[in-house]
């Protein structure tokens, strides 16, 4: 990675497994529905991509009412979800090695931006990244595609 200044990161999945917050939030937010879902493969979707397309393409709910079931996810994570990640073993000597190196670190998550700050900072992380880029929750930047954009433009 010598040749390399800038280097970017997912966060769930790739810094922090926030499986367990995720998924508990999914169920909450799928209850309010009268939906229990026990299938763990199928919970296991919702980690990483923009929960929204997932709850439409698992559940076959309409762009409103995924939005909807986000809202109720939120209420769950706000609380309880966003305390239950943990750190991958390693991540924190490997981001420590990067700025040692003097590379530019940043981190583009589908994860709300204030959430990834709060998560990061739970681990004590928040300190090896120059920048920090997530959806909003105003809807106005919810893809990955938009998100990278944004970090790659910053």
């Amino acid at each position: 990675m010598s040749n390399f200044k800038y280097i970017l990161f997912d966060l769930d999945g790739t810094l922090i497994d926030s499986g367990a917050g995720i998924i508990k939030g999914v169920k909450y937010a799928l209850r309010k529905y009268g939906i229990e879902e026990e299938n763990e493969a199928q919970l296991r979707t919702f980690v990483g991509p923009p929960l929204n397309q997932q709850f439409a393409k698992c559940y076959g709910f309409s762009a409103e009412k995924s939005m909807e079931a986000v809202k109720f996810f939120r209420e769950y994570y706000e609380t309880k979800g966003i305390l239950e990640n943990e750190m991958y073993a390693g991540i924190d000597s490997v981001l420590q090695k990067l700025k040692a190196q003097g590379k530019f670190l940043m981190v583009a998550t589908s994860k709300p931006e204030k959430f990834a700050h709060n998560i990061l900072a739970q681990h004590d992380l928040e300190k090896y990244f120059d920048f920090i880029g997530g959806s909003l929750t105003d809807g106005s930047r919810i893809t990955k595609i938009q998100v990278l954009d944004y970090v790659l433009k910053t």
